[in-house]
């Protein structure tokens, strides 16, 4: 607990001090003024088990061509956000463990109609990179472990939190593909993106201090980005036989988005709440359904940024069969990070080479630019 506790409070500062610096500096930078009201975001707001009503995981948002962009290891993925800019979504090795995934958020002003091919124009930051996206494992082998308590694991969670602390994890390979074409660096491309990344994981009972610990799982993650939707498939491999006990999987850090959250079940939603503090979506026993939350900025110049996070309830891990009935389906919190719970007081014994998994998406785009939620 004291090393999970230690992780909690340093991101909490770093969360902290980004928030107030982009918050004052990047946003300001883009979009001059807000009209940003004070008081309870949510009491502005229509009440709670309002419908559902956007079609966010049918076609792209602002439709049109994306364009990518590969320099090194960064991938910059553009697509039009709304009416005044595109948005560039980066690849990149990233966090503690420097596993590749989504690192940074920036957008680049754009009043024409379509996505701009110049991603070498101006940009600034909507959200840089502090923490991870894909969840990090509580899981130990089940033989020869060396006595460790349970502890974090993978993602953005090295050894004991410390600045120059030995990783827990390491990328083994990734692949770029455009239209189904291997992307080459220094080119333009435009299509549909699909990225293949592959870790390795160590147990919080075979981590060493000197980086030399015993990897006991590998996990597959699978991107499909196109038009400001990043659809996400996590297979997890044990490579020995392991136990999983706490695991979220799909989650977010909220800086750019936290002002408000609302949980739903298919179309109905079932909570909401600022989202600069604790909240969830109610017990599974009450509300077994939730499969989506929605996260949404303070107004920015006439336009909110908005992200929509889903799990499929009906794939893999997704079912929710590890989770017990007295806790949250997802939950958000204070220091801004928002979690769907798929493992929690109902350990998974996994058999070597038994894969288990889950899939998802995130959707990034611009309220301005969609049909309003209430």
């Amino acid at each position: 607990m004291k090393k999970i506790f230690v992780h909690t409070v340093l991101f909490m500062f770093v969360w902290v001090f980004i928030t107030s610096v982009y918050s004052s500096v990047s946003f300001a930078a883009f979009v001059s003024g807000s009209d940003e009201k004070s008081g309870d975001p949510a009491s502005a707001e229509a009440p709670a088990n309002n419908e559902f009503n956007l079609s966010l995981f049918g076609e792209p948002q602002r439709g049109g061509t994306q364009y990518i962009v590969k320099e090194g290891s960064s991938v910059q993925i553009a697509h039009k956000y709304n009416s005044g800019s595109d948005m560039w979504i980066v690849f990149d090795h990233a966090g503690a463990n420097k596993l590749y995934g989504m690192k940074e958020w920036r957008l680049s002003s754009n009043t024409d109609k379509h996505t701009s091919p110049d991603l070498s124009r101006p940009s600034v930051v909507l959200w840089p990179d502090i923490s991870d996206w894909i969840g990090p494992y509580i899981a130990g082998a089940d033989r020869n472990g060396n006595g460790n308590g349970q502890d974090f694991t993978g993602g953005n969670h090295n050894y004991d939190g410390g600045e120059n602390s030995s990783a827990t994890a390491r990328t083994v390979h990734y692949k770029v593909t455009v239209d189904g074409k291997e992307l080459q660096d220094g080119k333009i491309a435009s299509g549909k993106v699909k990225i293949e990344v592959v870790n390795r994981i160590q147990g919080y009972n075979t981590k060493e201090a000197d980086g030399s610990g015993r990897e006991i799982l590998q996990e597959t993650v699978s991107y499909e980005i196109e038009g400001g939707k990043v659809r996400v498939r996590t297979d997890i491999e044990p490579l020995e036989n392991i136990t999983l006990y706490r695991y979220y999987g799909l989650q977010s850090v909220n800086g750019a988005w936290n002002r408000e959250v609302r949980y739903y079940a298919g179309k109905t939603e079932v909570a909401r709440s600022e989202a600069g503090k604790y909240s969830d979506s109610g017990m599974k026993s009450l509300h077994p359904d939730v499969d989506k939350y929605l996260l949404g900025s303070a107004s920015q110049n006439g336009f909110r940024h908005q992200l929509l996070v889903s799990l499929d309830r009906h794939y893999g891990l997704g079912k929710l069969h590890y989770l017990a009935e007295d806790q949250p389906v997802v939950f958000t919190q204070e220091y801004g990070k928002s979690y769907f719970l798929q493992v929690y007081n109902k350990p998974a014994a996994l058999r070597k080479g038994e894969k288990v998994g889950w899939r998802g998406g995130y959707s990034f785009f611009s309220a301005a630019s969609q049909e309003k939620i209430d």
